[in-house]
Protein backbone atom coordinates (compact mmCIF):
# COMPACT_ATOMS: atom_id res chain seq x y z
CA UNK A 1 0.00 0.00 0.00
CA UNK A 2 2.71 2.37 0.51
CA UNK A 3 3.88 1.75 -2.87
CA UNK A 4 0.86 3.07 -4.36
CA UNK A 5 1.96 6.94 -3.56
CA UNK A 6 5.31 6.48 -4.18
CA UNK A 7 7.14 8.25 -7.58
CA UNK A 8 5.79 7.19 -10.85
CA UNK A 9 7.20 7.86 -14.56
CA UNK A 10 4.03 8.19 -16.00
CA UNK A 11 1.49 9.50 -13.65
CA UNK A 12 1.51 11.36 -10.15
CA UNK A 13 1.31 10.23 -6.67
CA UNK A 14 -1.76 12.03 -6.17
CA UNK A 15 -3.29 10.82 -9.24
CA UNK A 16 -1.99 6.83 -8.69
CA UNK A 17 -3.70 6.90 -4.99
CA UNK A 18 -7.18 8.33 -6.52
CA UNK A 19 -6.96 5.50 -9.80
CA UNK A 20 -6.31 2.86 -6.74
CA UNK A 21 -8.45 4.01 -4.18
CA UNK A 22 -11.77 4.23 -7.14
CA UNK A 23 -10.71 0.32 -7.69
CA UNK A 24 -10.32 -0.34 -3.79
CA UNK A 25 -14.10 1.28 -3.55
CA UNK A 26 -15.11 -0.71 -6.57
CA UNK A 27 -14.18 -3.80 -5.32
CA UNK A 28 -15.44 -3.11 -1.55
CA UNK A 29 -18.84 -2.36 -3.40
CA UNK A 30 -19.17 -5.56 -5.45
CA UNK A 31 -17.88 -7.40 -2.02
CA UNK A 32 -21.25 -5.87 0.17
CA UNK A 33 -23.23 -6.58 -2.43
CA UNK A 34 -22.47 -10.51 -2.10
CA UNK A 35 -22.56 -10.23 1.61
CA UNK A 36 -25.94 -8.43 1.70
CA UNK A 37 -26.99 -11.39 -1.42
CA UNK A 38 -25.85 -13.78 1.31
CA UNK A 39 -27.11 -12.80 4.04
CA UNK A 40 -30.61 -12.90 2.59
CA UNK A 41 -30.36 -15.88 1.45
CA UNK A 42 -29.10 -17.72 4.50
CA UNK A 43 -32.02 -15.38 6.26
CA UNK A 44 -34.33 -16.90 4.01
CA UNK A 45 -33.38 -20.67 4.50
CA UNK A 46 -33.70 -19.85 7.94
CA UNK A 47 -37.24 -18.72 7.83
CA UNK A 48 -38.41 -21.70 5.26
CA UNK A 49 -37.13 -24.37 7.27
CA UNK A 50 -39.40 -23.84 10.32
CA UNK A 51 -42.26 -23.64 7.79
CA UNK A 52 -41.23 -26.79 5.97
CA UNK A 53 -41.27 -28.72 9.00
CA UNK A 54 -44.70 -27.62 10.13
CA UNK A 55 -45.81 -29.17 6.71
CA UNK A 56 -47.09 -33.12 6.82
CA UNK A 57 -46.77 -33.91 3.63
CA UNK A 58 -44.08 -31.88 1.25
CA UNK A 59 -45.52 -30.20 -1.75
CA UNK A 60 -45.18 -32.43 -4.83
CA UNK A 61 -42.81 -31.38 -7.40
CA UNK A 62 -44.18 -28.39 -10.11
CA UNK A 63 -43.43 -29.22 -13.70
CA UNK A 64 -40.42 -27.16 -14.66
CA UNK A 65 -39.55 -26.84 -10.72
CA UNK A 66 -37.27 -30.73 -10.95
CA UNK A 67 -33.87 -29.24 -11.21
CA UNK A 68 -34.50 -26.46 -8.39
CA UNK A 69 -35.95 -29.17 -6.04
CA UNK A 70 -33.20 -31.57 -7.11
CA UNK A 71 -30.79 -28.86 -5.90
CA UNK A 72 -32.39 -28.29 -2.68
CA UNK A 73 -32.78 -31.79 -1.85
CA UNK A 74 -28.83 -32.28 -2.74
CA UNK A 75 -27.59 -29.70 -0.58
CA UNK A 76 -26.21 -30.34 2.90
CA UNK A 77 -26.64 -28.71 5.79
CA UNK A 78 -23.59 -29.08 7.31
CA UNK A 79 -22.05 -26.89 3.87
CA UNK A 80 -23.71 -23.85 5.99
CA UNK A 81 -20.70 -23.93 8.73
CA UNK A 82 -18.29 -23.20 5.06
CA UNK A 83 -20.66 -20.22 3.47
CA UNK A 84 -20.80 -18.87 7.56
CA UNK A 85 -16.84 -18.75 7.08
CA UNK A 86 -16.74 -17.42 3.67
CA UNK A 87 -19.05 -14.58 4.76
CA UNK A 88 -17.07 -13.99 8.10
CA UNK A 89 -13.84 -14.31 5.52
CA UNK A 90 -15.79 -11.46 2.88
CA UNK A 91 -16.90 -9.36 5.56
CA UNK A 92 -13.55 -8.92 6.88
CA UNK A 93 -12.24 -8.21 3.78
CA UNK A 94 -14.75 -5.45 3.31
CA UNK A 95 -14.04 -4.11 6.30
CA UNK A 96 -10.01 -4.20 5.77
CA UNK A 97 -10.52 -2.73 2.29
CA UNK A 98 -12.82 0.39 3.51
CA UNK A 99 -9.80 1.33 6.13
CA UNK A 100 -7.51 0.59 3.48
CA UNK A 101 -9.32 3.50 1.40
CA UNK A 102 -9.28 5.56 4.75
CA UNK A 103 -5.71 5.42 4.54
CA UNK A 104 -5.19 6.22 1.13
CA UNK A 105 -7.55 9.23 0.94
CA UNK A 106 -5.16 10.64 4.40
CA UNK A 107 -2.01 9.99 1.97
CA UNK A 108 -3.59 11.66 -0.36
CA UNK A 109 -4.15 14.14 1.49
CA UNK A 110 -1.07 14.53 3.19
CA UNK A 111 0.69 14.36 -0.19
CA UNK A 112 -1.36 17.38 -1.12
CA UNK A 113 -0.72 19.21 1.90
CA UNK A 114 3.18 18.03 1.32
CA UNK A 115 3.27 19.70 -1.98
CA UNK A 116 1.68 23.00 -1.05
CA UNK A 117 4.09 23.31 2.01
CA UNK A 118 6.63 22.74 -1.37
CA UNK A 119 5.59 25.35 -3.39
CA UNK A 120 5.08 27.71 -0.17
CA UNK A 121 9.17 27.10 0.64
CA UNK A 122 10.17 27.54 -3.13
CA UNK A 123 7.87 30.88 -3.24
CA UNK A 124 9.99 31.89 0.01
CA UNK A 125 13.37 30.51 -1.05
CA UNK A 126 12.90 32.99 -4.35
CA UNK A 127 11.66 35.71 -2.41
CA UNK A 128 14.69 36.05 -0.26
CA UNK A 129 17.17 34.91 -3.05
CA UNK A 130 15.67 38.03 -4.77
CA UNK A 131 16.16 40.09 -1.58
CA UNK A 132 19.73 39.25 -1.36
CA UNK A 133 20.28 40.50 -4.49
CA UNK A 134 19.10 43.93 -4.53
CA UNK A 135 20.25 44.57 -0.95
CA UNK A 136 23.99 43.57 -2.89
CA UNK A 137 22.60 46.07 -5.63
CA UNK A 138 24.62 49.45 -5.55
CA UNK A 139 24.75 52.78 -8.16
CA UNK A 140 27.16 53.37 -10.58
CA UNK A 141 27.52 56.68 -8.93
CA UNK A 142 29.20 55.00 -6.35
CA UNK A 143 32.61 55.09 -7.90
CA UNK A 144 31.78 57.49 -10.59
CA UNK A 145 31.89 60.41 -8.00
CA UNK A 146 35.43 59.84 -7.32
CA UNK A 147 36.58 60.67 -11.06
CA UNK A 148 35.28 64.26 -10.83
CA UNK A 149 38.10 64.93 -8.47
CA UNK A 150 40.80 62.97 -9.59
CA UNK A 151 40.04 64.88 -13.17
CA UNK A 152 40.06 68.28 -11.58
CA UNK A 153 43.60 67.20 -9.98
CA UNK A 154 45.14 66.31 -13.68
CA UNK A 155 44.01 69.18 -15.16
CA UNK A 156 45.04 71.43 -12.48
CA UNK A 157 48.71 69.39 -12.57
CA UNK A 158 48.95 69.82 -15.88
CA UNK A 159 47.54 73.54 -16.07
CA UNK A 160 44.92 71.82 -18.65
CA UNK A 161 40.81 72.62 -18.93
CA UNK A 162 39.21 69.36 -18.46
CA UNK A 163 35.49 68.54 -18.03
CA UNK A 164 34.24 65.12 -17.08
CA UNK A 165 30.66 63.97 -18.24
CA UNK A 166 29.42 61.15 -16.40
CA UNK A 167 26.34 59.25 -17.83
CA UNK A 168 24.10 56.19 -16.25
CA UNK A 169 24.80 56.65 -12.39
CA UNK A 170 22.04 55.50 -11.37
CA UNK A 171 22.61 52.02 -13.06
CA UNK A 172 22.58 49.14 -10.19
CA UNK A 173 25.57 46.81 -10.28
CA UNK A 174 26.56 44.47 -8.16
CA UNK A 175 29.04 45.33 -4.81
CA UNK A 176 31.61 43.23 -5.82
CA UNK A 177 31.40 43.78 -9.89
CA UNK A 178 31.35 47.52 -8.94
CA UNK A 179 34.46 47.78 -6.86
CA UNK A 180 36.67 45.58 -9.64
CA UNK A 181 35.10 48.32 -11.99
CA UNK A 182 36.96 51.21 -9.91
CA UNK A 183 40.90 50.04 -11.12
CA UNK A 184 40.35 49.90 -14.31
CA UNK A 185 37.94 53.42 -15.28
CA UNK A 186 41.18 54.88 -13.61
CA UNK A 187 43.26 53.35 -15.78
CA UNK A 188 40.76 54.48 -18.62
CA UNK A 189 40.61 58.11 -17.68
CA UNK A 190 44.35 58.46 -17.25
CA UNK A 191 45.07 56.84 -20.57
CA UNK A 192 42.60 59.15 -21.96
CA UNK A 193 44.17 62.42 -20.37
CA UNK A 194 47.65 61.67 -20.57
CA UNK A 195 48.29 61.43 -24.94
CA UNK A 196 46.28 64.68 -25.33
CA UNK A 197 48.22 65.98 -22.15
CA UNK A 198 51.65 64.65 -24.11
CA UNK A 199 50.70 65.79 -27.39
CA UNK A 200 49.97 69.17 -26.34
CA UNK A 201 52.84 69.20 -24.08
CA UNK A 202 55.15 68.33 -27.72
CA UNK A 203 53.55 70.87 -29.38
CA UNK A 204 54.29 73.43 -26.57
CA UNK A 205 57.86 72.50 -27.04
CA UNK A 206 57.19 72.81 -31.21
CA UNK A 207 56.41 76.27 -30.98
CA UNK A 208 59.12 77.02 -28.14
CA UNK A 209 61.68 75.01 -30.57
CA UNK A 210 60.48 77.23 -33.46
Amino acid sequence: MAQCCGVSNSRKPSSLCKGDFKNFEKIAKELEKWVDTSQRSKVSSQTSEPQDRALPNPPISLPGDSSALTELASFDPLLMDSYSYVYTVVQEAVEEIAQMGETMQDMSLLTQQAQQAQIGKQQTLKQVRNDILWARMMPLNEILQRFPRMVRDLSAKNDKQVRLKTFGTNTLVDKAVLEKLFDPLVHLIRNAFDPWYRATSSADETRETL
